[in-house]
Parts: C-alpha cells; structure tokens; sequence
C-alpha cells in the first residue's frame, strides 16, 4: 500500500475526528441537573412539560451522549495520527 494513500487516509480520520470534537465537545451545555431547591421528583420543571425525575435522567442521557461522541471523535483523531505515523516508514 503507497505511503501517500495511508497518509491520506490518516489525514482524513483526523479531519473528521477534529470535526467531531468541536460540534460536539466544545463548549458544552450546562448539564446542570438541578432544577430548583425543595423541588420534588413528581413536579413540574417550568417550561419543559417533564418531571423534575424525567429531566434529570434527560440531562444524565445528554451528558453520556456527548461523552461517547466527544470519545469517539478523540479515538478518530489519535488513529488518523497513527496512519501518519506509519506512511512515514512506508516504502
């Protein structure tokens, strides 16, 4: 396989890793889960139609989504860096 193809390759990875890490990891929203004090669980969050429980475990789900993709984007970025790395001993 010619150099210039695993650098390409490895170019892109990184592109598209780098791309990910912006859209989706910086800045990041407030995952504040709080909602005010002596709410309880069954009450209403003003504005949102959701429970103080369902809001809660909604801002949980958003946070780990944004933490998967931010990873996933990382590992796209170090890999695209490693093809580089190889295409420089490659005939």
């Amino acid at each position: 396989m010619p150099s210039q193809f695993v650098n390409s390759f490895g170019l892109l990875l990184g592109t598209i890793g780098a791309f990910i890490l912006f859209w989706r990891a910086y800045p990041q929203p407030s995952f504040d889960g709080s909602t005010a004090i002596g709410l309880e669980d069954n009450n209403i969050v003003e504005g949102t139609n959701l429970t103080v429980l369902d809001y809660k475990q909604k801002v949980r789900e958003e946070r780990e989504q944004y933490k998967r993709v931010s990873q996933c984007g990382l590992a796209l970025l170090m890999i695209g860096f490693a093809f580089q790395f190889v295409a420089i001993w490659l005939p």
